[in-house]
């Protein structure tokens, strides 16, 4: 076995690495330095600030709190992983028991892979959601076996003082006794209410996490901005992480955009964007981005194939409704949507709708037909709306009733004449009026470009 199939063997045994094609981790293997540590030799030291993470590949080194051994690690193992996530001060030290080798990926070479390879992304967010399955069940079981042997000590008290009644024969230091134990059984109360306090806030922190890589893979304000000069996002999740997402790319004359809504929101509909986003990717190498209906015909296809949705009983309905537009040379706009329309405001103020096919991207009862792309030629001054659906569908006002289209549709024309900064803050300021002290109660997203 070759160094850097040796390399390759050694990181698929990392957890957040797992799910990674052998491409990825050929890359990342390529990013591993070696070096060579004796015996007592300090690698890590307790409170530094972590930003690699290390891989034994001969050896023996201990984990240690100044002289007290918390564990021994091997040939194969792998310590330090988080740091490559998030830069913290490393919580225990690490020295070398006997002469070994190493390998170092740093941070930096991590995020440079990270940023080119979103399938790390999935495989780090599966990673993530794992872990909180696990806290979320140990939680569980915690509390049970708690409520459990409360509930066994309450009845065996109540049992004891009914016996106590019944027989006036208690004296003084047994109820005294007995009062000491039901102090004892709400300070055990207590207890639980901070281990699930704490629970909750790990389970909280570890989306963080998600929410930081699920904005990494997002098309950053500059890149919009060099695609289309004029152009606002209106970007707000219902919860940490989002199930709608934008999307943007650029092929020589060819700039195109979309809105993307997942099912579901929060962690759920998270993990269906970023497989969303990763098959748009993946599907512009070989399909021209102006043929927007072939490129929604294929992520239809991509997506049904990954969650097996075949149409049969019992299978995952999941799926997304998005807009795709794509501007040829200055003025040619190509559209396809499924289920959300395209809104176009002429610069004379005339407004035009471009309705969607009516049926989602998945979801598995439908009847498959190919989508429709719509060809617009546009001027100079023309400006143009995609959207999910969380902006209109949004409970408030004085009645408590959705937003609705066609209240969107008039606060556009609204604030067409205004510039796309000012449109953006006027519809936020529209949407946090409206909502009042109602929660929110989808993922937002409203893209406007001017051209």
């Amino acid at each position: 076995m070759g160094a850097k199939e040796e390399k390759v063997a050694l990181l698929r045994n990392v957890s957040i690495f797992a799910g990674c094609s052998d491409k990825v981790l050929y890359r990342m293997a390529g990013a591993l330095r070696s070096f060579k540590v004796e015996p007592g030799q300090l690698i890590i030291e307790k409170g530094e600030l972590g930003d690699c993470m290390y891989v034994l590949a001969a050896g023996k080194v201990r984990v240690h709190d100044g002289p007290h051994t918390l564990a021994e690690i091997g040939p194969g193992k792998i310590f330090g992983e988080l740091a490559l996530l998030d830069t913290e001060p490393r919580s225990a030290s690490v020295s070398a028991v006997a002469p070994s080798q190493l390998y170092k990926l740093e941070q930096e070479s991590f995020f440079r892979v990270l940023a080119e390879e979103p399938e790390v992304s999935r495989a780090i967010l599966k990673m993530l959601v794992q872990r909180m399955r696990e806290q979320n069940a140990a939680i569980v079981a915690e509390y049970q076996r708690r409520e459990k042997e409360l509930t066994r000590l309450v009845d065996e008290r109540t049992r004891e003082l009914q016996q106590a009644n019944e027989r006036l024969q208690k004296t003084y230091d047994e109820i005294r006794i007995q009062n000491q134990n039901l102090a004892a059984a709400k300070e055990t109360i207590h207890e639980q209410l901070l281990v699930i306090t704490q629970k909750n806030e790990d389970i909280t922190a570890s989306i963080q996490y998600a929410k930081r890589i699920q904005n990494a893979i997002l098309p950053a304000q500059i890149e919009l901005d060099l695609m289309f000069p004029h152009n606002f996002v209106l970007y707000m999740p219902k919860d940490i992480v989002s199930g709608d997402f934008y999307w943007a790319a650029r092929d020589k004359n060819v700039r195109a955009v979309a809105a993307v809504d997942c099912t579901g929101h929060g962690v759920p509909g998270a993990f269906m964007s970023v497989l969303g986003y990763s098959s748009l990717n993946q599907i512009i190498t070989r399909t021209h981005l102006s043929k927007v209906g072939q490129i929604l015909n294929q992520l239809d296809s991509n997506i049904r194939d990954s969650l097996r949705q075949s149409g049969q009983e019992g299978q995952s309905r999941d799926g997304m409704d998005l807009a795709l537009c794509s501007v040829v040379g200055g003025y040619t706009l190509h559209y396809a949507g499924a289920n959300n329309p395209l809104y176009l405001f002429r610069a004379d103020g005339e407004f035009i709708e471009i309705k969607a096919d009516k049926r989602p991207i998945g979801g598995g009862q439908y009847v498959l037909e190919d989508f429709t792309r719509h060809t617009i030629p546009l001027s100079p001054g023309d400006t143009f709306y995609i959207f999910s659906d969380g902006f209109a569908d949004q409970f408030g006002g004085p009645r408590g009733k959705k937003f609705s289209y066609k209240k969107m549709r008039e606060l556009l024309t609204e604030i067409l004449c205004l510039d796309m900064t000012e449109q953006r803050r006027k519809l936020h300021e529209a949407f946090e009026d409206w909502r009042g002290d109602e929660e929110q109660m989808d993922d937002v997203l409203v893209m406007g470009i001017r051209v």
